[in-house]
């Protein structure tokens, strides 16, 4: 019987530990993985400069926190910069109003000229510079039936502030005009019947501008004869050129003359002049 224990080394020299593959995949070997680790001088030089790079960088958030804080007291200085005026202004809105399609002002500035007058709603906006004192005008060509606001605004050195203000509304409807006009005269004369030169007006005096009525005939001998008016003007008038003055020749000069107030103060106006046949 063969002993292979004793004659191991000729079947490859092997022992009994040596000839077990799983024994030597199984066993731990401590060193291999101990390899990998740190050696302990190296380890020392990374704590050293972890604990050298923590007060650096608390360095740099204090500087950021610095810097943060001088750029919003910066912001702060420059916002109360820009409500510093030039100069102190005052003025008030003493007339506005909402027409059709524009606003009428009346504005009294006092203290400078660094104004404007502004007009605006969520749709435009519309400026004027003011002058010192007493400011009057109109802003025109806007939409009726909206809301505006009138606000007089004072030139900063950064931004601009708001003295006064006023809401202003447009007329929904365009208001109905009182018309004055002259249109005419109709005429004719009937001295050979009644001795009297008749004529009839025509004008629209919705406004009341028109008051004291006159009319003339004048001959070519420079004789007048003076119209006496009825109570109502509309109605046909005459002038008598036979009993109270008597007029000579075939023509003479009619002229139809009124006071009118349309200028503010009463004036003299010719309303109508013609050669007619008497």
């Amino acid at each position: 019987m063969t002993d292979y224990n004793k004659n191991a080394s000729e079947y490859g020299g092997y022992t009994a530990r040596e000839f077990n593959p799983e024994a030597k995949k199984n066993t731990f070997d401590g060193n291999k993985y101990a390899e990998q680790s740190l050696p302990s001088s190296e380890y020392g030089d990374y704590e050293k400069t972890v604990a050298k790079s923590s007060p650096e960088k608390k360095k740099r958030k204090f500087d950021i926190k610095m810097f943060g804080g001088f750029v919003a007291a910066a912001v702060v200085g420059v916002a109360g910069v820009s409500s510093i005026a030039s100069v102190d202004l005052d003025a008030s809105i003493v007339e506005s109003a909402g027409l059709y399609d524009s606003v009428t002002y009346e504005i009294v500035l006092e203290g400078g000229e660094e104004a404007e007058a502004v007009l605006y709603n969520d749709f435009t906006s519309r400026t004027v510079t003011l002058n010192e004192g007493n400011n009057v005008g109109a802003f025109e060509n806007l939409k009726p039936g909206l809301k505006y606001t009138l606000a007089v605004v004072q030139k900063q050195t950064l931004g601009k502030k708001t003295l006064t203000e006023k809401t202003v509304y447009t007329a929904k409807e365009k208001p109905y005009e009182p018309v004055t006009e002259w249109y005419g005269v109709e005429h004719y004369c009937s001295c050979n019947i009644d001795g009297a030169f008749h004529f009839t007006m025509y004008f629209k005096d919705e406004r009341n501008y028109y008051s004291d009525f006159s009319a003339t005939l004048t001959d070519e001998e420079g004789n007048v004869a003076v119209c006496k008016f009825t109570d109502e003007l509309s109605e046909e008038q005459a002038i008598d050129i036979i009993n109270e003055t008597y007029l000579m020749g075939n023509t003479a000069t009619l002229v139809i003359s009124c006071t009118s107030t349309e200028s503010g103060s009463p004036q003299k106006k010719e309303l109508y002049r013609a050669e007619v046949r008497i």
